[in-house]
């Protein structure tokens, strides 16, 4: 149980922010971010935690973008990163609006592996969508491993 609340801990927290994430700028700590200058040391630190991780690293050399919303693909990296899902790149993927060039599309495929996360429907996983609070509460009561009807709750847009 420890292990996995270790695991999770930086996902709760990142879920609590909903901030995006970026494979494409490398990040060694909240200082190099403009937009976290303000930021009170207890939040940089547990940002930073986060960044050492390689689990966020902003949307820009030097933007974190903490007050953007996000996306569902940025969730599954995020969400990969955190439970140490394996990433392989794959040849193809499972959803017809993701290329397998895309940077999320082997994070995409591991959280679908893993159960985490599913499209919206018809082979669509809908990357630029942003996360609604009703998906995450979904993907975390999946990452804790619990049996949810939470699916049935929900309308098929939010039962991801």
């Amino acid at each position: 149980m420890k292990t996995l609340i270790t695991r999770l801990t930086p996902l709760v927290i990142a879920a609590s922010l909903l901030s995006p994430v970026s494979t494409l700028h490398a990040a060694s700590s909240s200082q190099q971010f403009n937009d976290l200058a303000d930021l009170a040391p207890e939040m940089k630190a547990k940002l930073d935690a986060l960044i050492a991780a390689d689990i966020f690293n902003g949307t820009s050399t030097d933007t974190f973008g903490l007050d953007q919303t996000m996306t569902r693909a940025q969730l599954a990296v995020v969400l990969a990163r955190a439970m140490n899902l394996n990433t392989s790149m794959v040849a193809n993927t499972s959803f017809t609006d993701i290329p397998a060039t895309s940077y999320a599309s082997s994070y995409v495929e591991a959280v679908k592996e893993a159960g985490l996360m599913n499209g919206i429907g018809n082979d669509v996983f809908n990357p630029n969508g942003n996360v609604t609070k009703e998906q995450l509460a979904a993907v975390l009561v999946r990452s804790l491993g619990e049996q949810s009807s939470i699916g049935d709750k929900v309308n098929g847009t939010v039962s991801d």
